[in-house]
């Protein structure tokens, strides 16, 4: 997973979004409107709503971290995946030859 973790804001709105997709069922919103929406509604959550959807990101970041580093591979070779210059003879020119 190399994704960023979300913020609170993108918390926010993935559960607004999964919200207002239950209450309209089918009806499809355009995504300019909803994200107008949104934004007017996150502006005007208090600082406790807005501090508990921290707290969710924080939780959301750390799982992720954890995931993440599963898949690490730890090596000594700092050479693995680095190219190597070519030694591209053809095309130079010998000031002696």
């Amino acid at each position: 997973i190399c994704s960023k973790s979300p913020n609170a804001f993108f918390v926010y709105r993935k559960a607004f979004v999964d919200q207002l997709s239950n209450f309209t069922g089918k009806n499809k919103l355009k995504m300019t409107e909803v994200s107008r929406l949104v934004s007017s509604r996150w502006k005007m959550e208090s600082k406790q709503v807005k501090l508990a959807y921290e707290e969710i990101a924080k939780q959301v970041e750390q799982e992720l971290n954890n995931i993440r580093n599963k898949d690490l591979v730890y090596t000594d070779d700092f050479d693995i995946g680095r190219r190597k210059k070519k030694n591209n003879k053809r095309g130079r020119r010998s000031e002696f030859g």
